[in-house]
C-alpha cells in the first residue's frame, strides 16, 4: 500500500475507504493484510511516523547505496576487524573531503548518462 505517501490527515480515511470499497475477492485475498495494518499501524503508531509525504528521501535507498558501496570497498565476504575498521576510516576521510568541497561551494558531479551501444549491421 502506498498510504505512507499521502498527507497525514488522509492516511486513515484512505485506508478505510480502500478496505470498504474493495471488491469481495480483494477483501477476501487481503483480509489478513487489512487486519494487520489496522491493528498494528492505525491503532498503535502515530500517523506522523507513518507518513513520508513531502520528504525528499522517502525510502532507505540512500542507506542501501551506502551499504552497497561499503561492500564493494571491502571486497571480502567476511573481512577481519582490521580490514573493516580501515574501510570505515577511509569512508570517513572521503566524506570529510566531500563536506569540505561542498562548504567551499563545489557542485555535485552529475551522473553520467548510461552508454548506449549501437551495432553496425551491413545489409547486402
Amino acid at each position: 500500500m502506498a498510504l505512507a505517501l499521502l498527507p497525514i490527515d488522509q492516511i486513515e480515511t484512505s485506508f478505510y475507504n480502500l478496505r470498504t470499497k474493495s471488491s469481495a475477492a480483494v477483501k477476501q485475498e487481503l483480509h489478513q493484510l487489512f487486519l494487520y495494518f489496522d491493528h498494528q499501524w492505525i491503532a498503535n503508531v502515530p500517523m506522523k511516523m507513518c507518513s513520508v509525504h513531502g520528504y525528499q528521501h522517502r525510502t532507505n535507498n540512500n542507506c542501501e547505496g551506502f551499504h552497497n558501496r561499503l561492500n564493494q570497498r571491502i571486497l571480502k565476504a567476511h573481512p577481519n576487524m582490521w580490514t573493516f575498521i580501515k574501510c570505515i576510516q577511509n569512508e570517513e576521510n572521503r566524506f570529510r573531503h566531500l563536506l569540505l568541497q561542498m562548504n567551499a561551494g563545489a557542485q555535485a558531479r552529475k551522473k553520467p548518462l548510461p552508454l548506449v551501444s549501437f551495432k553496425t549491421v551491413s545489409i547486402h
